[in-house]
């Protein structure tokens, strides 16, 4: 089953919230989301797996505060693997999120980034270094 770009409970509940603010707690959102990627593809080339998944633990959790549905899928799935201590999906799940990152930022605010993608799209799988967040392939530690 296709896991939702988005969740339309949640994106209803941030509906209530002024239009200022629900612009500042996505960009927050973006920022730290990004931030925690960029932290995890570090974690995963250095081969830490719990920096791996302390990272996707935090992506997971904003995420579902927010409805960003695909990617806490996602990451909770990075999250599961890394505390396993089993990275060898890892890359493919880290480009995924960066592409799924990418896809999230143009549905929920299609006016900054001139996209039209509806909000509750799915998605049968993200194409890997889809992301538009000038993040790097990670690759196997060591190579």
């Amino acid at each position: 089953m296709a896991t939702a770009i988005t969740d339309p409970e949640a994106l209803a509940a941030l509906g209530e919230l002024p239009p200022e603010d629900l612009e500042a707690l996505l960009a927050l959102y973006f920022e730290d989301a990004g931030l925690q990627l960029r932290t995890a593809i570090g974690a995963f080339d250095s081969g830490e797996a719990a920096g791996v998944a302390t990272a996707a633990h935090r992506i997971k959790g904003a995420s579902l505060s927010i409805g960003a549905a695909l990617v806490a899928t996602l990451a909770a799935g990075l999250e599961v693997d890394a505390r396993a201590g089993d990275l060898s999906r890892a890359a493919a799940t880290l480009a995924e999120l960066d592409a799924a990152l990418a896809l999230t930022d143009r549905t929920m605010r299609p006016q900054q980034t001139g996209a039209d993608a509806q909000p509750s799209e799915p998605v049968g799988g993200v194409p890997a270094g889809g992301g538009e967040w000038g993040l790097r392939a990670p690759h196997a530690p060591g190579v």
